[in-house]
C-alpha cells in the first residue's frame, strides 16, 4: 500500500546523481560547494558499487554522471560504467554528464558519442560567464580556464553536438548583464542554459563572493531583458525564465524549483555505496539509509521521518499559504534551508525575489 511520503513522489522517475570521482576535481573553483563537503574516497566509483544501486532502488531512473569532475577517473573506467548503464536500459531512461569541460578531447568524444551512441548522452558544461565572470574557476595552479572551457563547446560543435550551460552568478559578476548575454550569442551550439545564483551562507550572513536574492533578481531582469531584445529565444532557452513563463501560462516546468518533485526525488550515489539526497545538501545532515533497510522505498520512507526533512517539510507546508505557491512551488528548499540556518533574514528576501520576478516575466508577457 502506498503511503505519502514528503517531498517524494513515487511514481515519478528518480533523478541519481553519480558521484563518479567522488568530490575530487582537476580545477579548484573558489566558491565550489563540494570541497566543502570534505569526503575523501581511495577508488572512483566502480561497476559494480553502480549496479548494486541500481539494482537497490529499482525503480525507474534518470542518470547525471557527475562530480567532483567526472572525467577525471579516465577513459577506460568511464567506459565500464557506460557498458553497465546500456545493459540497464529498461532501468535508465535518460543519461546526463555535467562536467567542468576543461579535460574533453576527441578521444572522449568518440567514447561518448560514437561507441554509446545508442545512449544519447546529453552535455552541460559549467561556464560562469565572460573571462572575467569565469575568474573564480581557476585550475589548481590558480590559472583561468575560459578559453579551454571555449574550447570544449567548439570541440562538440566540431562534431555537431550541442551543449548545455550552468552558470553560477557571483558578486563581481553581477555589472556584466550585457557582455553576458554577448558570451552567450557567440556560442552557436547552446542547448540550454541555466542560470544559478551564488547564495553561500555562513553563520551570520554570505561568504564574501556571494550575492543576496535582491542583487540575483536584478541580474536576471537585466538578462532576461537583453536576451529577449536581441532575439536569444530563437536560439536557446534560458532558466529561470522558461520555467517563469512556463508557470504563469499554465504548460508546468520541469524544473524542481518550479515544481513538487523536491528533494526526495534526488538521490546522490557517491564511490563508496553511500547516499544522500540531492548534493545540494550533505550527506552528513540527509543520509540515505542502504543497510538494513528491503528497499529503497522505505530507506526514503525512514528518512522522511527525520528531523531535517520535517524542517524542509514545514518550509514547504508555510509556502503552501501564500498567494503565488500555484506559480512558485517553494523554489529550492536546500538555498532556503541553509538560509533559516545561517541567515534568516536572507529567507524573506528568497521569497520576494520570488515574487518579483513572477510580476517582472508577467509584464514582459502583456
Amino acid at each position: 500500500m502506498k503511503r505519502n511520503i514528503p517531498l517524494y513522489t513515487e511514481d515519478v522517475t528518480q533523478k541519481l546523481i553519480v558521484k563518479l570521482p567522488g568530490t575530487a576535481c582537476n580545477i579548484s573553483c573558489d566558491y565550489c560547494f563540494e570541497k566543502g563537503k570534505k569526503l575523501d574516497f581511495i577508488e572512483a566509483m566502480s561497476p559494480l558499487t553502480l549496479e548494486n544501486s541500481l539494482n537497490w532502488i529499482g525503480q525507474p531512473i534518470e542518470i547525471m554522471l557527475h562530480g567532483g569532475e567526472p572525467l577525471m577517473i579516465g577513459k577506460e573506467r568511464f567506459d565500464s560504467l557506460l557498458d553497465l548503464i546500456s545493459r540497464h536500459k529498461e532501468q535508465i531512461r535518460s543519461v546526463f554528464l555535467q562536467t567542468n569541460g576543461t579535460l574533453l578531447d576527441h578521444e572522449w568524444l568518440e567514447l561518448l558519442f560514437n561507441h554509446y551512441k545508442h545512449l544519447n548522452i546529453e552535455v552541460a558544461i559549467s561556464l560562469d560567464g565572460t573571462a572575467e565572470m569565469n575568474k573564480l574557476r581557476v585550475t589548481k595552479d590558480g590559472k583561468p580556464t575560459f578559453e579551454s572551457i571555449i574550447h570544449a563547446f567548439k570541440l562538440l560543435e566540431g562534431i555537431g553536438k550541442k551543449a548545455g550551460l550552468l552558470s553560477v552568478i557571483s558578486k563581481h559578476a553581477l555589472d556584466f548583464t550585457e557582455s553576458y548575454v554577448d558570451m552567450l550569442l557567440s556560442i552557436d551550439n547552446l542547448r540550454f542554459v541555466k542560470i544559478n545564483p551564488l547564495f553561500d551562507v555562513i553563520p551570520g550572513g554570505l561568504d564574501r563572493n556571494s550575492i543576496t536574492p535582491q542583487e540575483f533578481t536584478e541580474f536576471l531582469k537585466g538578462v532576461f531583458l537583453s536576451y529577449i531584445n536581441r532575439g536569444g529565444y530563437r536560439k536557446f532557452p534560458i532558466e529561470p525564465f522558461l520555467s517563469l513563463i512556463q508557470q504563469i501560462e499554465g504548460v508546468g516546468s520541469k524544473y524542481c524549483n518550479y515544481n513538487q518533485k523536491k528533494c526526495l526525488n534526488f538521490t546522490t550515489l557517491y564511490p563508496d555505496g553511500k547516499m544522500s539526497i540531492c548534493d545540494c545538501f550533505s550527506i552528513a545532515d540527509f543520509p540515505i539509509k542502504t543497510q538494513d533497510v528491503d528497499s529503497f522505498r522505505v530507506a526514503i520512507e525512514l528518512l522522511s521521518y527525520s528531523e531535517k526533512v520535517q524542517e524542509l517539510k514545514k518550509m514547504m507546508e508555510e509556502c503552501q499559504k501564500c498567494d503565488i505557491w500555484s506559480l512558485c512551488q517553494g523554489g529550492c528548499l536546500s538555498q532556503r534551508w541553509y538560509f533559516q540556518k545561517y541567515a534568516p533574514e536572507l529567507h524573506e528576501d528568497y521569497c520576494l525575489h520570488r515574487r518579483e520576478l513572477f510580476g517582472f516575466t508577467k509584464e514582459l508577457l502583456c
